[in-house]
């Protein structure tokens, strides 16, 4: 049986939700931020930035939550769309195009063909470099320093998987002797994003 409520009952209504919001101050502070962060160092990913901004050494650092990520993605928006920070500072490998090669003549392919010749000069090295990070993003930041040096860069994904190592051991099919079959070791650098400030705060010994 439903009961009606009767004058003088007790009702809770809805109550309003009170957001905090930046003054225009501190979200000049948190632009000054971000663009002394990509001057010094970029193209970054949005979330290398975010991570840089919850320092809570900074005048205006962001809370370590999603709601400080889109704080940071907002400002980093905002800043392209006016000007003050260029477009390409800001890397985003998650997303791709996918195009066809075409040419305009026999003479164009083979002038193109030739321009990726390269020498490979770890084929006499005593180690095999390779350099995996953990996310798509990261390795939009260090693909171009990876392929300056020819060094093999493997985004995992967080997770990698049998068939992803599997072909990172294993990268060309077509050869006959492989680098682990000539016993060359393998040197890994692993790429991740660094909290900052727990960074500086680990005793020394321990980073």
């Amino acid at each position: 049986m439903t009961r009606q409520i009767q004058p003088g009952d007790s009702v809770y209504g809805a109550r309003p939700i009170k957001r905090e919001r930046r003054t225009k101050e501190r979200v000049a502070q948190l632009d000054r931020q971000i663009l002394e962060v990509l001057t010094a160092d970029h193209p970054q990913s949005v979330r290398h930035v975010y991570y840089r901004m919850t320092d809570p050494r900074l005048p205006e650092p962001v809370e370590k939550t999603d709601k400080g990520y889109k704080a940071v993605q907002r400002r980093c928006v905002e800043l392209r769309r006016v000007g003050r920070l260029p477009y390409n500072w800001l890397s985003d490998t998650g997303r791709r195009g996918y195009f066809v090669n075409t040419f305009s003549g026999a003479s164009d392919f083979v002038r193109s063909m030739a321009s990726l010749y390269r020498a490979d000069l770890w084929e006499r090295a005593d180690y095999k470099c390779e350099v995996w990070c953990e996310s798509r993003s990261i390795a939009g930041v260090i693909q171009a320093d990876c392929e300056e040096l020819a060094v093999s860069l493997y985004p995992a994904g967080g997770f990698s998987s049998i068939t992803f190592a599997f072909e990172a051991a294993y990268p060309s099919p077509g050869r006959a002797v492989t680098w682990l079959q000539r016993g060359i070791r393998c040197s890994v650098r692993y790429t991740t994003p660094v909290d900052t400030f727990a960074v500086s705060a680990m005793p020394h010994g321990t980073r």
